[in-house]
C-alpha cells in the first residue's frame, strides 16, 4: 500500500510543469548514508530501515506546489525536492527512497538543477523515535549492580520466538547501550544482555517512562509488540512497550 501511495505521488509531481528531462531511480552508492544508522554493526536489532536518510536544511526555496531543500548529509550538499510545506533552516529532517531527477530546469527559479532528489515525504529528526540512535550522555550509571531477574526472558529466545510472546507482558534483563530521551512523550532505550544470533549482538527496543543511564544495568517488564510500523520506513519486528522498571 504504501508503495502505491508513493507512486501516486510521484505522479503528482512529474505533472508539474517544470517537468524533468530524465528520471531515473537512485543509485543508492552515489547518495550518502544515513550518518547516525547504526553505531554498532555487530548488533542485531528489531528495527528495519529502506534507504534512510537524515539531512539538514541548509536553505529553503518555496514554490507554489513543492519546497525546494540544499541539504547537507555528512560532507556532500545536493537539492531535495518535496511537496510545499514548512521546513525549518539549519534543522534535522528525514527521508527515505528518493527519486534522482537530472538535468532538472526550474522556471519559477530560472535555475537548471544537475541533479535533485524527489521525495514524497519528509519529516522533522523530532518527530520519529527511530530516526537518531545516539548515546545519551546522562551521567553516571546508577544500577550497574543491579542483578539480573531470574525470570527474565533471554533476548535470544525472545528474538527467536517473538510471535509466541507478542502481546504479553515479560520481563527482559541487560545494559543500556543506547537512549532517545523525550521522544514521542517517552524515552526509547536499547538494552543487551550479551546473547548473540549469528554472532551479533541482540539489541531489544524499549519504550518506558522510566529515567535510567546509558550503562546502568536494568530490568523491564512490558508488553511485546511486533511488526510495528512508525511510518516513513521505520518498522520494528519487534519491540516492548509501555515498560517500567521491576
Amino acid at each position: 500500500m504504501k508503495n502505491v501511495i508513493s507512486i501516486l505521488i510521484i505522479t503528482i509531481f512529474l505533472s508539474c510543469k517544470d517537468k524533468p528531462t530524465v528520471i531515473q531511480p537512485v543509485n543508492t552508492q552515489e547518495i550518502p548514508q544515513l550518518s547516525n544508522q547504526s553505531t554498532n554493526s555487530n548488533n542485531v536489532t528489531g528495527e528495519t530501515q529502506s534507504s534512510a536518510h537524515q539531512i539538514i536544511a541548509k536553505e529553503v526555496k518555496h514554490t507554489e506546489k513543492y519546497t525546494y531543500i540544499l541539504a547537507q548529509e555528512n560532507d556532500q550538499e545536493f537539492w531535495v525536492a518535496v511537496p510545499r510545506q514548512e521546513i525549518k533552516q539549519n534543522e534535522m529532517y528525514l527521508y527515505q527512497d528518493p527519486l534522482l531527477k537530472t538535468n532538472f530546469y526550474s522556471q519559477e527559479f530560472n535555475k537548471n538543477f544537475d541533479k535533485i532528489y524527489l521525495v514524497s515525504s519528509i519529516i522533522a529528526a523530532t518527530q520519529h523515535p527511530g530516526s537518531v540512535s545516539n548515546e545519551a550522555e546522562t551521567g553516571n550509571p546508577i544500577n550497574q549492580n543491579a542483578q539480573a531477574d531470574p525470570n527474565a526472558i533471554a533476548l535470544k529466545d525472545l528474538f527467536s520466538s517473538k510471535d509466541k510472546y507478542a502481546g504479553k507482558s515479560i520481563t527482559v534483563s541487560g545494559k543500556i547501550v543506547k537512549a532517545n530521551l523525550n521522544i514521542m512523550g517517552r524515552n526509547w532505550y536499547h538494552i543487551q544482555d550479551n546473547t548473540k544470533a549469528d554472532g551479533k549482538n541482540l539489541d531489544l527496543t524499549i519504550t518506558s517512562n522510566a529515567q535510567v543511564n546509558v550503562g546502568d544495568v536494568v530490568n523491564f517488564t512490558g508488553i511485546i509488540a511486533v511488526q510495528k510500523d512508525f511510518g516513513s520506513g521505520y518498522k520494528y519486528n519487534i519491540i516492548m512497550e509501555q515498560a517500567n522498571l521491576k
